[in-house]
């Protein structure tokens, strides 16, 4: 079983036993648990969407581009750079936009629900059955 690729039989079944353990519930020998890993997946979606305009951004002056594309050593330089920039930025928008916009949507349910809850409960004692009088089916 060899590694022809990336895209061989091999990587994607090391990828895949991987994906499983931690879905599985495996913490990596307690790695998954820690301070920085628990952050990270809070940031995580913020990542998600941010990576694109900072990369970009990265390797869209023309003088970076062409020195990245020289030389290995520069290109991941700039790629660290850009990782660390990029971690900053999504921890900023967590805290700035992310997590406010949360608490806002949880009060705004829980005034949605209790209204609704109100008005169900009124709408409940309004309605009252005679026991005497034939109710219609339902099938």
């Amino acid at each position: 079983m060899g590694f022809d690729g990336m895209y061989g039989v091999a990587p994607e079944l090391l990828l895949g036993v991987g994906f499983l353990l931690i879905v599985s519930g495996a913490t990596l020998f307690g790695l998954l648990l820690t301070r920085p890993a628990r952050r990270l997946g809070d940031i995580s979606y913020g990542i998600y969407l941010l990576q694109g305009p900072v990369l970009l951004l990265a390797f869209s002056f023309p003088a970076l581009r062409v020195a990245s594309a020289a030389s290995p050593a520069v290109h991941w330089s700039l790629a660290a750079i850009a990782a660390a920039a990029l971690t900053a930025f999504a921890t900023l928008t967590h805290s700035l936009v992310e997590r406010p916009g949360i608490q806002a949507g949880r009060w705004a349910s829980a005034r949605i629900n209790s209204a609704l809850r109100g008005r169900v409960a009124v709408s409940e004692q309004s309605v009252r059955v005679d026991p005497e009088q034939p109710q219609p089916q339902s099938f």
